[in-house]
């Protein structure tokens, strides 16, 4: 009963028909220290982002109602005999469990988050203050009583939350209350309020105050600050306070500018997110009261029977928060909370919940799979909101609180899930006792709701059977994007978890910008696995000396950079990790321990379950046999042999790639500004290249700058039409790199089917410069045959025409003038069957690229699954013929056709590259070949 008027009067003329208390106790309303111990801290284990909307909260109705009419000025015993029982039985709604607020604590640990106070202004000598009553009775509680006790259970429990709901009780007249005279709670209630947050006691005399007790720290300040009534939070934004749901006066409504507006839109109680019909006739009519309890709940959850006008004028609202009263007692005390509560000869109100929860006796069928073809909307009981309880029992609150800790709830499931947990050692699970980390709670938590959870990586480790993952240790973010491209191309998940920055953090490295890296790694993921829903996760604490602020720093430019990929239409879900403290095993370190890990596992848990209701999980694609990726488990540079040989030193991932844009066509490595070191071009179906320059960093690890600033984008041959067919012909097949005039600079040349041939000249990040006319060496030549490399160590770039069994004629180009201020042309000497061939070699397994450093192009052929003949240009046919050298590198396993030759080092030799499709580049040293 919300609004108590006790009718103490009728007393006398009801004692006969009141029913006793049940013979026994039941699981939905016996003794609340039954609950599971679990049950103190079930809101620890939930995943910081868990709006409070999305959750099923406990609470008790009248929370510290416990005794009727005392002959005793004085707080009873504990076991009460001045409480008279016939006005206790009346007044009394929950189990005793101790005075001045004691009991709050017992129902805290039984798992209960909501609570009920109702209030009167009472003046004393150490001011005015709010004692806790229902109706005319006090509860031997005052609201320092309530306070103090939550503080103690949320500084002892700091991962959990308290809703208060708080009421003005006081009426006035003989069945209820009545305040302090001269200070009616309609005037003082929000004074005083004011005082218990501020530190200030009102003594009474005019505005006088005196030092009191400051609460304010005890409260989600947003609900408190008087300027507005705050949004629903989400659990990290209010763990560890108390949140002010309503302050309501004595007639019901709101004291303006406290609590939640969610619950209170039209600033009173009478609304559609709270049901508190609390009068009955007599016990026979319980079933009622249910029936307004289950028809809120069909509201929480979005469902409706069309049998019942106006159910459906409600949509469903998944943020929304729902208030519902389980209580209610009879008028003139015909009825006891008690036995509304628990029933006795007939069903109360508690039994009816936990049929309604099991689906049994024919309880809410509109819940269940086949249930009627009157009820309509969502196909599943997901959540309670808050309920608000009469003597529940600890059962009853085990099972209310399962469905936080298993939501979504039974019934709920997902699609197939192909995970890729990435990220660093975090994602390794680094010093965690299984090696599983968090992937270990987050797979449980996943697989009861999927009959398909497979974690996919290129690395294994921990206990468990699903222990693939892409967790590299000491990687900051820039490493795991250079090779992620290629592990989300091969494994194509519909899921992807990613922490990623610790490192960067760790190692100071190019703060400014880590958050835009970051946000590059994810759009790039979604690219290269189009089905995918990123989830990322704030970077978790550390007590590291002088690491949190960097930290604190990059994770609040995190919810700027997903919205702006979600304005981009990028699925991308940001899930907080404030449930995470220092305590978690982070005083010294960057790992969490096994607990800490657990709270990791949630978070992503519920990132993906708020993916799943957005309608983000797809099914996904077949895995990319043609995108293997290398074990990063072989990533030491100085490992000796390799799997090309020992003449090859493995680099792993040297380019992520560029984000392609819907023209993309391919990429090629070549030399764009002449120190010898090959550079990234990226080549559009319009005939725009964009540049990436191979800048040193480490030995054969380049950093990639775009060339000339900006985005690197040139037009040499102008901007053309792209086709509207995807697989028809674009200006892209024309384009060809290659050093035409010997600068050093790879010109961009453009070739006709037949082989006609335009060349504009590199010079530099200032432009290209187009030769005019067609300066090819032969006409109606097949495009596909020719190739481009200097075959004569001079610089300058030969035209290759290859037969179909690997014969090369070569046209050597020579310049008419060698005067550096002449307009740039080219000669050509012709020599036929340069190359006569070899067994096998055809025009599309051969490769030209100087590879021993002499300044001639060699005759590569390359195997199937990467394995390399090397025949080494000793001058060609007639002038000193190849040098043979089979297996000059052993498989690589990747497929032939991705396998280029391009110096990235600038020592001379050209290097084994893999370039694939979709841009990234995988590449080996060339330390020699093996000879």
């Amino acid at each position: 009963m919300s609004v108590c008027s006790v009718a103490v009067l009728s007393l006398a003329t009801t004692v006969a028909v009141v029913p006793g208390r049940p013979a026994m106790a039941s699981d939905w309303a016996g003794d609340i220290t039954e609950a599971s111990p679990a049950n103190r801290t079930w809101m620890t284990e939930l995943p910081s982002s868990t709006n409070l909307a999305w959750m099923s909260i406990p609470g008790t109705h009248d929370s510290l109602a416990m005794c009727g009419s005392s002959s005793s000025s004085n707080p009873p015993a504990p076991i009460d005999p001045s409480c008279d029982p016939i006005s206790t039985g009346i007044t009394k709604t929950q189990e005793f469990h101790g005075w001045s607020g004691e009991t709050l604590t017992t129902q805290y640990n039984a798992g209960i988050r909501a609570i009920d106070i109702r209030v009167r202004v009472d003046k004393s000598d150490g001011g005015l203050k709010f004692t806790v009553h229902h109706g005319p009775y006090y509860q031997y509680a005052n609201f320092d009583d309530v306070l103090g006790r939550t503080r103690d259970f949320l500084a002892a429990n700091p991962g959990e939350t308290i809703l208060l709901n708080l009421k003005a009780e006081c009426l006035g007249g003989s069945t209820s209350c009545s305040d302090a005279s001269g200070y009616p709670g309609d005037t003082w209630a929000t004074r005083i309020f004011q005082g218990y947050l501020d530190g200030k006691t009102y003594t009474g005399v005019g505005n006088d105050t005196i030092p009191g007790t400051s609460y304010r720290d005890l409260f989600y300040d947003e609900s408190v600050d008087a300027d507005g009534r705050a949004a629903t939070p989400t659990l990290g934004d209010v763990r560890g306070k108390v949140v002010l749901t309503g302050f309501r006066n004595k007639n019901g409504s709101l004291f303006s500018g406290y609590g939640l507006q969610a619950l209170y839109p039209n600033n009173n109680g009478g609304n559609e997110y709270i049901q508190d019909d609390w009068e009955i006739d007599t016990m026979f009519d319980i079933d009622e009261k249910w029936e307004k309890v289950r028809t809120h709940l069909r509201r929480t959850n979005g469902v409706w029977d069309q049998q019942r006008p106006g159910e459906k004028e409600y949509p469903y609202q998944p943020d929304a928060l729902y208030l519902n009263y389980l209580s209610a007692s009879g008028k003139s005390g015909s009825v006891w909370p008690r036995t509304v509560a628990e029933g006795g000869s007939v069903t109360g109100v508690n039994e009816f919940l936990i049929q309604c929860l099991h689906g049994t006796d024919g309880r809410c069928p509109e819940f269940y799979p086949g249930r009627p073809d009157s009820f309509g909307g969502q196909p599943a009981l997901k959540r309670f909101g808050i309920l608000m309880m009469d003597f529940p029992g600890g059962k009853l609150l085990d099972e209310i609180l399962a469905y936080n800790r298993d939501w979504p709830p039974a019934g709920v499931q997902f699609p197939p899930l192909r995970v890729m947990p990435l990220g660093d050692s975090i994602t390794y699970g680094e010093q965690s006792t299984d090696g599983n980390g968090y992937r270990r709670k987050l797979y449980e938590k996943l697989h009861v709701r999927s009959n398909v959870v497979d974690f996919v990586g290129s690395v294994k480790t921990g206990s468990m059977v699903e222990n693939a993952h892409e967790g590299h240790r000491g990687w900051r973010i820039d490493q795991i994007a250079t090779a992620a491209v290629c592990w989300a191309t091969q494994y194509q998940p519909n899921v992807i978890t990613l922490h990623a920055g610790t490192n960067d953090m760790n190692q100071d490295f190019n703060l400014a910008q880590a958050p835009q890296r970051l946000k590059n790694l994810i759009s790039q993921a979604l690219q290269d696995s189009p089905k995918a829903v990123v989830v990322v996760a704030k970077l978790i604490p550390t007590g590291k000396a002088g690491l949190q602020p960097r930290i604190d720093a990059f994770n609040a430019q995190l919810p700027r950079i997903v919205d702006e990929l979600r304005a981009a239409g990028k699925r991308v879900v940001l899930v907080d990790t404030d449930d995470l403290t220092i305590d978690d095993g982070l005083e010294n370190d960057s790992h969490p321990d096994d607990e800490g890990y657990d709270k990791l596992g949630r978070d992503f848990y519920a990132g993906i379950v708020t993916a799943k209701d957005l309608g983000w999980i797809r099914d996904y694609d077949p895995e990319n046999t043609d995108s293997t990726c290398d074990d990063p488990s072989d990533s030491d540079p100085d490992s000796g042999i390799t799997a090309l040989g020992e003449g090859w030193r493995k680099l792993g991932v040297i380019a992520s790639g560029m984000q392609r844009p819907g023209n993309y066509a391919r990429t090629e490595i070549a030399d764009m500004d002449g120190d010898k070191r090959a550079d990234y071009v990226q080549i559009r179906k319009d005939g725009t290249v964009r540049i990436a320059i191979n800048t040193e960093d480490l030995p054969g690890q380049p950093t990639w700058l775009y060339w000339g600033g900006g985005t690197g984008t040139f037009a040499p041959a102008g901007v053309h039409e792209v086709p509207s067919d995807p697989s028809a012909p674009s200006f892209a097949d024309q384009l060809r790199l290659a050093d035409m005039d010997g600068d050093g600079r790879d010109d961009v040349l453009v070739v006709s089917e037949v082989g006609a041939m335009e060349v504009y000249y590199n010079n530099g990040p200032s432009g290209f410069v187009r030769k005019a006319g067609d300066i090819a060496p032969v006409s109606n030549v097949n495009r596909d045959h020719i190739r481009f490399a200097d075959v004569n160590g001079d610089g300058r770039d030969d035209y290759l025409r290859l037969g179909a069994t690997g014969e090369v004629h070569a046209y050597v180009n020579y310049p008419t003038s060698l005067d550096p201020g002449a307009t740039r042309t080219t000669a050509w000497q012709v020599r036929l069957s340069w190359a006569p061939g070899v067994n096998g070699a055809s025009r599309f397994n051969l490769r030209f690229a100087d590879v021993d450093n002499d300044k001639r192009a060699d005759y590569i052929m390359v195997g199937e699954q990467g394995n390399v003949h090397a025949f080494l240009n000793r001058g060609g046919k007639d002038a000193g013929g190849f040098e043979q050298h089979l297996n000059f590198a052993y498989e690589s396993g990747y497929p032939g056709e991705h396998v280029q030759f391009k110096d990235i080092s600038g020592d001379g030799k050209a290097d084994y590259l893999v370039v694939y499709r979709e841009g990234a580049v995988r590449a080996w040293l060339n330390r020699g070949g093996n000879l």
